[in-house]
């Protein structure tokens, strides 16, 4: 199924945009113009985004601030990425957290806690779909999360009903 990443994007954005503002963040979003559509499954790009825009605004504190970015890679893919000024991942939980119910070591700044599922589900999903999850961070400074889709039909399963 072909999926336009700026509507994506933009409806995910929009489903996180009160909560951030409730909690005094900074939301901001940057798309490009004229990204191309991709070969896709709907709603698990759509679960993608919002798991991670859910965890961006989760972690931030008040006053922090949430970027969005929506480019064309130099691989002829797509490049989503979600960054924070939250309180950052520690090195060595960046492989840790990528496993189901599991989360960083207390950071000990944002009071929040999950299930420990959302990169998790982010991961097998964007994997599912052929793309690649990239996740950079620094205690004290934020967290970039950076996924990569494939511009066509690499996807590894089949189109579900969107």
């Amino acid at each position: 199924m072909a999926v336009g990443i700026d509507s994506v994007v933009q409806s995910s954005c929009d489903v996180l945009t009160e909560t951030a503002k409730g909690k005094g963040l900074s939301f901001t979003t940057a798309i490009d113009k004229n990204l191309p559509e991709i070969r896709a499954d709907l709603r698990a790009t759509r679960q993608i985004l919002l798991n991670l825009l859910s965890n961006a605004v989760k972690f931030t504190p008040s006053g922090g601030e949430v970027h969005v970015r929506a480019s064309h890679g130099s691989n002829n893919d797509i490049v989503i990425s979600v960054s924070d000024t939250g309180p950052g991942i520690a090195t060595e939980d960046l492989d840790k957290i990528l496993m189901p119910f599991t989360q960083a070591g207390a950071n000990g700044t944002s009071g929040e806690s999950g299930t420990g599922l959302g990169l998790s589900i982010v991961n097998s999903l964007i994997d599912l779909q052929g793309g690649t999850l990239k996740i950079e961070s620094n205690i004290g400074e934020g967290t970039c999360v950076t996924v990569h889709f494939p511009k066509t039909g690499a996807a590894k399963v089949s189109v579900l009903n969107s």
